[in-house]
């Protein structure tokens, strides 16, 4: 099995498939306890004959799933720690791309194979990106802003009496401080989605899709009012594009 792995800044997430097709094995937090544990059962569960991985974060995470392919027999490790070459239309906005997480750059090569049209690609993680393309595949740069758990940690550590939660928001105005939060932060990130997507709109003008990937979309989705669609493997699915564009 041909594996695609994209290590983000909390979780290692494994997908198998065509681009467009993929389908998601597992994720496993890099920082947990038994995050050794876990990568060795889905390398045992899936048996790769090679793998490609997309890595915002070396170190740690890098060793881990490396140890873990080796473990299962599989030798052919393709890491992609920078932004590739313009692949497939698609023409990177920044003045070093050097600078562009690999992450945002196979989420909207994902998006922009899939659609080929003028696109907001936006990212929840960790960290949450918002990103343009017109409709002739040139990317007019983005943002960047802290996740929905990004801060409600910040929340947490920097005053005296609110507390960590990782609840889904009930609604937008709640009657517990937990729930509160709960509400608060995810709004503040879908208000900021909403109107990077205006602001796409207006960029461009026109037809514009908003594409929603990453882990943190379950918490925004309920409180988007603006159109858009989740496609959840974005990042895999640009990983298995640019590989098999390189190669062809």
């Amino acid at each position: 099995m041909m594996l695609w792995v994209d290590i983000g800044n909390s979780r290692i997430k494994l997908g198998a498939g065509a681009p467009g097709e993929m389908r998601l094995l597992g994720a496993v937090d890099w920082r947990g306890a038994d995050a050794e544990r876990a990568l060795n059962e889905l390398m045992a569960a899936n048996l790769p004959i090679a793998a490609v991985v997309s890595s915002v974060a070396g170190g740690q995470p890098l060793a881990l799933l490396n140890a873990a392919l080796e473990e299962s027999g599989c030798t052919d490790i393709t890491v992609y720690r920078k932004t590739t070459r313009d692949l497939l239309g698609l023409s990177c906005g920044y003045r070093d791309r050097a600078q562009l997480g690999v992450d945002r750059w196979f989420a909207m090569l994902g998006a922009w194979r899939r659609h080929r049209g003028a696109l907001c690609v936006v990212d929840l993680g960790t960290a949450g990106t918002a990103d343009l393309i017109d409709a002739n595949g040139q990317h007019l740069g983005g943002c960047i802003f802290a996740g929905v758990d990004t801060q409600r940690q910040a929340l947490a550590a920097g005053t005296a009496q609110l507390p960590a939660t990782d609840r889904r928001p009930e609604s937008v105005f709640t009657d517990t401080t937990e729930s509160a939060i709960a509400a608060g932060t995810a709004l503040s990130v879908a208000a900021t989605v909403e109107r990077a997507c205006a602001e796409a709109q207006n960029r461009v003008g026109g037809e514009l899709l908003c594409c929603l990937t990453g882990g943190g979309v379950e918490a925004v989705l309920p409180l988007m009012r603006h159109k858009v669609v989740h496609e959840p493997l974005l990042v895999l699915d640009g990983i298995a594009a640019a590989w098999t564009a390189e190669r062809t």
